[in-house]
C-alpha cells in the first residue's frame, strides 16, 4: 500500500478540502439552527493562475464541455438547456448579462461561456450561505446546499470546469429548492449527485497515466477513447439531472422551466445515472493503482450533512402540486 506522502491524488484531495469552508451550525433564539462561516469570499470572479491548476484541469474542462454541448445540441434536451441557461443567467452581474431577452449561453464561444458560468457560480456561492434559517421550513434544503456548495468552493481554483459543471447548483437557494426535495425521485437524485461532487470532479484523473497500475492498459484505453467516452456519458447524465433540478426549482415563477422538467422520465434518468456511476466505480476498481483507487472510491458516497439535519422528513405543504410523491429521507 502506498504511503500518504507517495500518493499525489490523496495530497490533492487534502488541498482541495482545505480550500472549502463548511458551515458551523449554532442555535438561534427560535430554536432553529443557523449557519455561519469564517470564510472571506472573493469580491469578484476568482483568478485561477496555472500554478493552482492540476494536471488534468484542461482535460476535465474538455470532458464537461463535451457533455454539456451534447445536451445542448440534442433535440430531446435542447429545450431543457435553453430554459436552464435562462435561469442561471439571472445570476450574472448586470454588465455581463447577455443582450436580448431570449439570449442564452449558446450564443457565445466556449471561452466566453466559461467566463459567464464562473461569474454565476461565484455569485451563487456568495449568496444565501450562512444566513440562518427562514420561517419557511427550508432547513433541509439549506443544509443540503451548504454542504454541496462547500465542496464546490473547494474545487473551483484547481478545476475551472467546476463552474461549468455546477453552475445550476450554485445558483440554487433553499426556498425554491425545498418543494423540489419533497418529490421522492428528485430528493433521491440530490442525495446521490450532490454527495458525489468531488468524485465527479476528480474522475478526470483517470486520463492521467500516473493513476493507472498498468501502462499498457492505459494506452489501450487512450487509443480507443474508452475512458473519455465513459466519463462524458456519465457527466451528461449528471448535468441533465442538475438542469432538471434547477428548472423544477424555478417552475413556480418560470413557465418555460415548468414545461421542460422531465418528471415522467426522472426515475429512468436516475437509474441510468446510478448504473453509469457503478460502471465507473468498477472501472476505477479494476484499473487504478492502490492509492488512487482508495482515494476515488472514498469519495463515492451519498450526501451527508452535519448534525443530522437532513434526516428530518419534510412534511407536505398543502396545495403544493409536487407534494404527492412519497416522503423520503436525504
Amino acid at each position: 500500500m502506498s504511503h500518504d506522502h507517495e500518493n499525489p491524488l490523496k495530497r490533492l484531495v487534502g488541498r482541495l478540502r482545505s480550500n472549502s469552508h463548511p458551515k458551523r451550525t449554532s442555535p438561534t433564539r427560535s430554536g432553529r439552527r443557523s449557519t455561519s462561516s469564517s470564510a472571506t469570499h472573493r469580491s469578484s470572479t476568482p483568478s485561477s493562475p496555472s500554478s493552482h491548476h492540476v494536471k488534468d484541469a484542461t482535460v476535465s474542462l474538455s470532458l464537461w464541455s463535451a457533455a454539456y454541448d451534447t445536451l445542448r445540441d440534442r433535440p430531446a434536451t435542447a429545450g431543457l438547456v435553453t430554459a436552464y441557461e435562462g435561469i442561471v443567467a439571472q445570476g450574472l452581474p448586470e454588465h455581463m448579462k447577455p443582450a436580448g431577452i431570449n439570449s442564452t449561453l449558446r450564443d457565445y464561444p466556449d471561452s466566453r461561456r466559461q467566463q459567464l458560468v464562473t461569474a454565476i457560480a461565484v455569485a451563487g456561492l456568495r449568496k444565501g450561505r450562512g444566513r440562518g434559517s427562514s420561517a419557511g421550513g427550508d432547513e433541509v434544503a439549506r443544509a443540503v446546499l451548504d454542504r454541496a456548495k462547500a465542496d464546490i468552493e473547494g474545487m473551483m481554483e484547481a478545476y475551472p470546469s467546476t463552474a461549468l459543471a455546477w453552475t445550476g447548483l450554485c445558483a440554487l437557494t433553499p426556498l425554491p429548492l425545498d418543494p423540489v426535495l419533497r418529490v421522492a425521485d428528485m430528493r433521491a437524485g440530490v442525495r446521490h449527485v450532490f454527495g458525489r461532487i468531488q468524485w465527479y470532479m476528480l474522475l478526470s484523473q483517470l486520463l492521467l497515466p500516473s493513476t493507472w497500475r498498468d501502462d499498457a492498459a492505459f494506452r489501450r484505453a487512450q487509443e480507443t477513447q474508452q475512458t473519455r467516452e465513459m466519463l462524458v456519458g456519465l457527466y451528461r447524465k449528471v448535468l441533465e439531472f442538475e438542469m432538471n433540478c434547477v428548472c423544477a426549482a424555478a417552475s413556480s415563477w418560470n413557465n418555460a422551466a415548468k414545461n421542460v422538467v422531465g418528471w415522467a422520465g426522472l426515475a429512468a434518468l436516475l437509474d441510468a445515472l446510478r448504473e453509469a456511476d457503478a460502471a465507473v466505480a468498477g472501472y476505477v476498481e479494476r484499473n487504478c493503482d492502490e492509492g488512487a483507487r482508495a482515494v476515488l472510491l472514498g469519495l463515492y458516497r451519498d450526501l451527508e450533512v452535519a448534525e443530522g439535519v437532513a434526516e428530518v422528513v419534510v412534511p407536505p405543504t398543502r396545495g403544493a402540486a409536487m407534494n404527492t410523491a412519497p416522503q423520503v429521507k436525504v
